[in-house]
């Protein structure tokens, strides 16, 4: 996994955001950056619109914490283990993918409003 994370990890976001919706729509490319800029926005859109069931998911787990609280570490453990949390979810191709894209956006943005947007029990 570490190489498949590594790999993932030297693409720029607009690779990122495709691999993402090209793994998320289960369709092989074709040639040309028609299909590659179709596959970022949808991969872009599905991670926007998910943002409330990722930060459910997510935040407020203890290995999530630590990465958020810790120094900054080795991006291939942060990845994989973020990869864990949420490959029940999504399944491991994109459960890798995500990881890396919202390690990149960073997980305090992510978690700060954690718990803030749920309604009074």
């Amino acid at each position: 996994m570490s190489n498949d994370l590594r790999t993932l990890l030297d693409l720029d976001d607009e690779d990122l955001y495709g691999r993402l919706g090209e793994t998320l729509l289960s369709e092989g490319r074709d040639f040309g950056s028609r299909d590659l800029a179709e596959f970022a926005e949808f991969g872009r859109r599905w991670v926007n619109d998910r943002t409330q069931e990722l930060r459910a998911t997510i935040c407020g787990r203890p290995e999530v914490a630590a990465i958020q609280d810790g120094p900054a570490g080795d991006l291939i453990t942060e990845a994989a283990t973020l990869t864990d949390v949420i490959s029940a979810l999504y399944g491991k191709p994109a459960a890798g993918i995500l990881a890396v894209i919202l390690l990149r956006r960073g997980l305090n943005v992510l978690c700060n409003s954690y718990g803030n947007d749920r309604p009074a029990s």
